[in-house]
Formats: C-alpha cells, sequence, structure tokens
C-alpha cells in the first residue's frame, strides 16, 4: 500500500533478471485507479491472486471433464520481469498437479511483448474472448478459512466484465 503523503516519499520497485529496478504498482493502484493520488508505471508482478485465477480455471476444467478424459490446457502468457524464476515454479507445480487428475498442462511465454488479448480456445470450435482476463472477483480475503468466498465463488462479490463467445475454426 501507497502511504498518503504525510510520511516521506516511497518507491516501490523490483529487480529484474539483470539487476535493473523496475517500478511496480501497489494492489490498490491496480484495483482502485481513479483513487489512486500518485502515477505509477504499470508493471506485471504476477499476483498470487493471477496464479489462484487461473488454478480454480483449471479445477473446473477437472470437476467437467470425465474422470477417465485426458484434457489438454495450453497457456501462453508473459514472463514477469522480476519473479519469472517463481512464475515458472508454479507453472511446474501446477503442471504436476493438473497432470494427476489427467489434465495435461503445458504453458510458454510469449516475448513479442505484443500480447494483451485473454482469451480461451477449445477444440470444440469456440474461442471465449475474457476482457477482464479471469480477473473478474473484487477483493475478498483469501487467507481466511471462515468465509465461505474464500473456497466457493458463487459468495464471491464480482467486478463489471464481459464474456463474448465466438465461433472458431479450431487448428490441432
Amino acid at each position: 500500500m501507497r502511504i498518503d503523503s504525510t510520511y516521506g516519499n516511497v518507491q516501490f520497485s523490483c529487480l529484474d533478471a539483470g539487476g535493473q529496478a523496475k517500478p511496480v504498482t501497489t494492489l490498490e493502484e491496480e484495483e482502485y485507479p481513479a483513487t489512486t493520488t500518485r502515477p505509477s508505471p504499470r508493471v506485471k508482478t504476477g499476483k498470487s491472486w493471477k496464479l489462484r485465477n487461473f488454478m480454480e480455471f483449471l479445477e473446473t476444467v477437472v470437476k467437467h471433464k470425465a474422470q477417465d478424459e485426458e484434457v489438454s490446457v495450453h497457456l501462453v502468457t508473459t514472463e514477469d520481469e522480476c519473479k519469472g524464476e517463481q512464475q515458472k515454479d508454479n507453472f511446474e507445480k501446477m503442471k504436476e498437479s493438473a497432470g494427476s487428475v489427467g489434465v495435461n498442462f503445458t504453458w510458454e511465454f510469449d516475448g513479442t511483448g505484443t500480447i494483451h488479448a485473454r482469451h480461451i480456445v477449445t477444440d470444440h470450435g469456440r474461442k471465449i474472448s475474457l476482457d477482464r482476463g479471469l480477473d473478474i472477483f473484487q477483493h475478498y480475503e483469501m487467507n481466511d478459512a471462515f468465509t465461505f468466498a474464500n473456497r466457493l465463488q458463487q459468495y464471491r462479490p464480482c467486478k463489471a466484465f464481459e464474456v463474448t463467445f465466438i465461433k472458431h475454426k479450431w487448428e490441432a
């Protein structure tokens, strides 16, 4: 959290693989950009809730596939500038876990710097365009074992978002 103007100036940054400081935004700046008082460059930081959102997506795939069915999920994303190794480790853990329940999870980093669109392409001829990606929930306490919003999505307040279903030709 950025401290208000009654405190001294602070700088939020992380070091990339080359040792260069990269500015980062706080959670408050990302969730409430209209109310923050200091402009800050936006840098993807691989927030834990994004990993959790993706893991919940994989859980949904598992819930809706036949128990003996093999399903493949391939993620294309950008590498976190400051926590790339941790990001890779997390994806490898997801891959191992998914493999144990019949989901072949693979991933790759897009290095072009042009990736932005968030979508899901199925092998059933559909492209699902997600304007917010999987980040549709308002803040909730993720570490509170006694709140239902932590375990059940239907009890979480949502942000406004749009989903568009497009008929799409899938190529193997």
